[in-house]
């Protein structure tokens, strides 16, 4: 009434090993713990099920064998257990490592778009701080908006110097054209008031 263990290769996981007779004896090799799934047996000609044994994880192929005999074959799945485990973590992992070299590329690209944008306010807070309107930034090589605010904004710089020059010598061409006229009122004012 004992069965023999059945081992799938030396050193591999043995195979559990139950024979259901007729009038319902189960019969298994010696010191082998119960499968435990004989109301599996009606369920058809062959079924797979996972269940528990002693611990342990294994995959049960119930086949009929005919005369009312039922063959129960169970393989422990703990080294595929232990495999998906490890590539669940390795998934995980991976997973993690590619969000992080896409928000690092992500920075990267981001800051190196904005380094001309920078430039350009970097350069405006400066004319408005120092009001030194020769004051010019570099234009990106690329033809691209900040390119072209970057060249707009020079230009803008550019006309403003020429009109605060204009002005500065508008005024100062206003002032020496009124010195003269003012110095001859003064000299009048001054002989007027002397009576003679």
């Amino acid at each position: 009434s004992d069965l023999p263990a059945i081992a799938l290769e030396p050193g591999g996981p043995s195979l559990l090993f139950e024979v259901i007779t007729p009038d319902g004896r189960v019969i298994r090799p010696a010191g082998a713990p119960p499968i435990g799934v004989d109301e599996v047996a009606a369920s058809g000609p062959l079924a797979l099920r996972d269940v528990t044994v002693a611990g342990s994880h294994y995959r049960v192929l119930v086949a009929r064998a005919g005369q009312g005999f039922t063959v129960l074959l169970a393989r422990p799945l703990n080294e595929v257990d232990e495999t998906l485990r490890a590539l669940g973590v390795m998934m995980v992992v991976i997973a993690a490592g590619g969000v992080a070299l896409a928000a690092g590329l992500g920075m990267a690209v981001t800051r190196a778009a904005a380094a001309p944008v920078a430039r350009l306010s970097d350069a405006a807070e400066r004319v408005s701080q120092t009001g030194d309107l020769s004051l010019r930034i570099e234009e990106p090589s690329t033809p691209d908006e900040v390119g072209r605010l970057a060249q707009r904004f020079n230009t803008m710089l550019g006309t403003l110097e020429r009109s605060v020059t204009a002005q500065r010598q508008l005024v100062a061409d206003a002032s020496h054209e009124l010195r003269t006229p003012l110095t001859s009122v003064r000299a009048n004012i001054d002989l007027l008031a002397s009576g003679k």
